[in-house]
């Protein structure tokens, strides 16, 4: 009973935290247009993706942060991940501001919630949550019990390889 109980809260567990999650979707827009705070992913040329990785770590010609001002000259400043540390059994991960120029950037895109996907992903969470608990508080697994006298169910199934 109690290997029931725990595989219904494992269940119940991770129905709820997928409807943490969201469907986003990304719109390409000019550098201009973001709002300074907005999280934004940007294309950049591989020279301006290897002058970051210098200080980031690691080397993309995509960088995904958050727009954190403009500079009169044109450049933008966007933090993004830098490296992760872990030490002493925590990890911690660190941002860097970048300054990019307008000729750095091939694109910049917005993050937007999709409505619509996103409501159909928290509909079958809770779905899947309702059955889940219906179940467990009906006693039924959804599995056929045998009694003393039936017939065993001899049926071969062969598997596909």
């Amino acid at each position: 009973m109690g290997s029931k109980n725990r595989w219904i809260r494992t269940l119940a567990l991770l129905c709820g935290t997928s409807m943490l999650g969201g469907c986003y979707t990304y719109t390409t827009v000019s550098p201009a247009a973001v709002p300074v705070g907005s999280d934004v992913r940007a294309h950049v040329t591989a020279a301006a993706a290897d002058r970051a990785s210098t200080v980031l770590g690691y080397r993309s010609t995509t960088l995904e942060g958050r727009l954190m001002g403009r500079q009169p000259d044109g450049q933008i400043l966007v933090r993004v991940h830098g490296q992760t540390y872990s030490a002493g059994g925590q990890t911690r991960r660190f941002y860097q501001r970048l300054a990019l120029t307008p000729a750095d950037v091939l694109d910049v895109q917005t993050r937007k919630l999709n409505m619509i996907r996103t409501g159909g992903l928290v509909a079958v969470g809770v779905a899947a949550l309702v059955l889940i608990v219906k179940s467990a508080l009906s006693g039924q697994t959804g599995g056929t019990l045998v009694t003393s006298g039936g017939t065993p169910n001899n049926d071969v199934v062969t598997p596909i390889h």
